[in-house]
């Protein structure tokens, strides 16, 4: 029999990756609740959180119309590239063809090697803004919640027991 005990023993666990996990993501989020407003205090939050929110995703839109601008363009500019090589390829004759063939297609794959990997990077920044843009908002929301908790006129007043006396 073994005298071990066997914590968490699976495959698919990792301590030393379940520690970098909690690490990086430790930080508190902050207060979001509109617990303790009276519902004067709750509309101004629910407003104010509307409007974070409309302006956050116009933000986010217009930078993703500029990214599928600028992507549509390298596309455009490699394709036009490619277009080029392949109609040098065409009045090629029929032994410069032979001779210069697998070059030019070693080019076309460079250029859409490059063009895969020029997207995927613009995909990247897009996500990474959408992240950020999306923790901006937060704190914004966050700090004109304070804002409407630190103004007494919002804040719910707390209601009075009664003792009631038991009769025996």
């Amino acid at each position: 029999m073994d005298n071990y005990i066997s914590h968490y023993a699976s495959p698919y666990y990792d301590p030393e990756k379940a520690h970098e996990y909690y690490m990086r993501t430790r930080e508190l989020k902050g207060r979001k609740s509109t617990a303790g407003l009276n519902d004067e205090g709750k509309a101004a939050a629910k407003y104010v959180k509307e409007q974070l929110t409309s302006e956050r995703k116009k933000v986010i839109s217009d930078k993703k119309d500029e990214h599928t601008n600028i992507n549509e363009s390298y596309k455009n500019q490699m394709q036009s590239k490619i277009d080029s090589l392949r109609d040098k390829l065409k009045r090629m004759s029929k032994f410069e063809k032979r001779k210069h063939r697998d070059a030019i297609q070693n080019q076309i794959n460079m250029l859409r090697e490059e063009n895969k990997s020029k997207r995927k990077e613009l995909s990247e920044q897009l996500k990474n803004f959408r992240t950020e843009t999306k923790e901006l908002y937060d704190e914004k929301y966050v700090s004109e919640l304070d804002k409407i908790r630190s103004d007494s006129k919002f804040i719910k007043i707390p209601k009075k027991r009664s003792k009631k006396k038991s009769t025996s």
